[in-house]
């Protein structure tokens, strides 16, 4: 499995088609990481929804232009960023087009509540 070999971060299905990713410290997240972590992710969950909740302990960075990559992963339902204090809110340079696929907490249950209840409405 592709995932079990990326040695950028962590990557662990936390909840039945929740996948919990940890990126590591000082990891630049561009295109073609995040190419490679949609591949891994489309053979993992094989046209069945999931949802990732990224866990931003770590700071990395993340090209703009490279989140593109999350708006066509068509099965992907919802990602929730948990950041834990707020000057690292302000951190995550996300493009959110779709305010209902991406939400930020601080409080890693609440992500995860977020999470299922919409992978229930699917």
């Amino acid at each position: 499995m592709i995932l079990d070999k990326l040695q950028f971060g962590t990557f662990m299905e936390i909840e039945p088609n929740i996948m919990e990713i940890t990126i590591k410290e000082g990891v630049e997240l561009d295109r073609a990481k995040l190419s490679v972590l949609a591949v891994a992710l489309c053979e993992k969950y094989r046209k069945k929804p999931y949802a990732i909740l990224a866990n931003r302990d770590n700071v990395f960075f993340q090209l703009n232009e490279s989140t593109e990559v999350y708006d066509n992963l068509s099965n992907l339902k919802g990602m929730a960023n948990v950041v834990r204090d707020e000057t690292a809110t302000k951190k995550i340079r996300l493009k959110n087009e779709n305010g209902e696929k991406i939400r930020t907490f601080r409080d890693r249950h609440m992500a995860i509540s977020w999470l299922k209840e919409t992978l229930n409405k699917v």
